[in-house]
């Protein structure tokens, strides 16, 4: 009996990621025991950049807490200054360091 597990995969700094069978595996059985490892596949088990899910509006990101953080590139791409958005994010105060968002050069402590 196959029985499976959800499983999260990222892409490498390259766009490429790889899922192996046992990331999945939540307890299969054969007809006489646990299923041998060598007798689970995963298909497809290899990723790219063509297989990532396309941004949409209300989209999540979601960071480990561990100097992990987004940098958007500069250009039109944002609506800032000229139309309205919406930023929101869950926080925890306790655990972070004095900034929480910023806008402009990384070092200007003025745009916090």
């Amino acid at each position: 009996m196959a029985i499976a597990q959800n499983a999260s995969v990222t892409l490498d700094v390259n766009g490429n990621a790889s899922l192996a069978a046992t990331a999945v595996n939540n307890g299969s059985t054969a007809n006489c025991g646990p299923a041998l490892a060598g007798a689970l596949s995963v298909l497809p088990s290899s990723f790219s950049c063509t297989d990532a899910v396309p941004p949409t509006v209300a989209s999540a990101l979601s960071l480990n807490g561990s100097g992990q953080y987004l940098t958007v590139a500069p250009g039109n791409s944002l609506p800032i200054g000229n139309s309205s958005y919406t930023l929101e994010a869950w926080i925890k105060p306790t655990a972070m360091g004095p900034t929480v968002s910023s806008a402009g050069a990384p070092t200007a402590p003025a745009h916090r």
